[in-house]
């Protein structure tokens, strides 16, 4: 019988650290694609286990849509662990409970008994949704929170002004608060290099694209002229 290979500490609580940053920053992206606005900061930490928090505002229990944007938030973490990291199930239940909760606390006193388990559906829905059509971007942002431990909300803000429109006033602004921060100018030279090479990815992809059309087109063309002269 095969002995369980032991994993070394610091393996252990590195996938911990990710697994948190993909939490948070999923918190984050799905909050801003809710809002459109920036969480006050995100971070994670290892003092007790690999820990994270977002901070952002509250939400206005009068609007049925603000409310709706919250709950997706809340499950943002949840499904970015379990959609992007792979995270167990269960486990990611276990790290998502107090999130979990509130959802639970929010619903019960905000929407109807009737109408709770369409509202929960649909939420879940579009925060899956959200989750996959950002899922490059909750990589960029993870790597970098999972190096910096820390990213604030102005920050994260002109990050995703850069990743979304590739805006230079953008990029400009993360320069400068790069000048007195060496790690977070290290931090955004990864990711101006990332997009860079995603962009150059893609370019390349649409020219294979383009060719093998193209060489289909003349192989179709080729073929029908031959059956013409054949006839």
């Amino acid at each position: 019988m095969k002995s369980k290979k032991i994993k070394p500490r610091k393996e252990v609580q590195s996938n911990a650290l990710k697994a948190a940053a993909y939490h948070e920053i999923g918190h984050a992206i799905v909050q801003y694609r809710c809002t459109n606005y920036p969480p006050f900061y995100i971070e994670i930490g290892s003092e007790d286990g690999a820990f994270g928090k977002v901070t952002t505002d509250n939400f206005d229990t009068g609007n049925i849509r603000e409310i709706e944007n919250y709950v997706i938030g809340l499950l943002g973490g949840y499904y970015s662990e379990t959609l992007l990291f792979e995270t167990e199930i269960k486990r990611a239940r276990k790290k998502s409970q107090s999130d979990l909760d509130k959802i639970d606390k929010i619903i019960s006193n905000n929407i109807k008994p009737k109408q709770r388990s369409l509202f929960l559906r649909k939420c879940r829905n579009r925060c899956r949704k959200i989750i996959k059509l950002n899922a490059y971007s909750i990589k960029l942002l993870m790597e970098l929170l999972f190096s910096l431990k820390k990213i604030e909300g102005q920050s994260f803000e002109y990050l995703m002004l850069y990743i979304d429109t590739r805006d230079q006033n953008a990029l400009a602004w993360l320069g400068h608060v790069g000048k007195s921060d060496s790690r977070f100018a290290k931090a955004v030279k990864f990711l101006v290099h990332r997009l860079a090479r995603q962009k150059q990815l893609k370019e390349t992809n649409i020219n294979l694209e383009t060719t093998q059309g193209t060489k289909k087109n003349y192989a179709a063309k080729s073929h029908r002229n031959s059956r013409i002269l054949r006839s």
